[in-house]
């Protein structure tokens, strides 16, 4: 069962973190110990009831793009805009500068990524 039942709903307010390979050597033991129970079964069968509660690192789809489609069924969404989060930022500092052809560039791996 869904979280969101009897309406069609549009999300635009999803995120995604970056890969795992590109966080993990940049963080905190709290962080690491967060990506690393992707892996747990014990805590992965818990992703039904807590859909609503896991946020950013803890999220399910954070950070796999197998995952996300079934954290999308959980919450019962029907179509999702998916944003990056630590991209914006590298994405606003170059919309700043003159080399558009880097800025294009980063943009188009980042929505390769998501």
């Amino acid at each position: 069962m869904s979280y969101i039942e009897n309406r069609i709903v549009h999300d635009a307010d999803a995120h995604v973190m970056e890969t795992k390979g590109w966080l993990e050597p940049f963080a905190d033991t709290a962080t690491q110990s967060m990506i690393a129970r992707r892996d747990d079964p014990a805590y992965r069968a818990k992703d039904a009831a807590e859909i609503m509660l896991r946020k950013n690192h803890a999220a399910p789809g954070a950070f796999r793009k197998e995952d996300r489609a079934q954290a999308l069924d959980l919450i019962g969404v029907a179509i999702h805009l998916v944003f990056p989060t630590t991209s914006n930022v590298w994405l606003e500092q170059l919309g700043q500068e003159r080399d558009v052809d880097l800025l294009y560039d980063t943009a188009a791996a980042t929505n390769q990524m998501a």
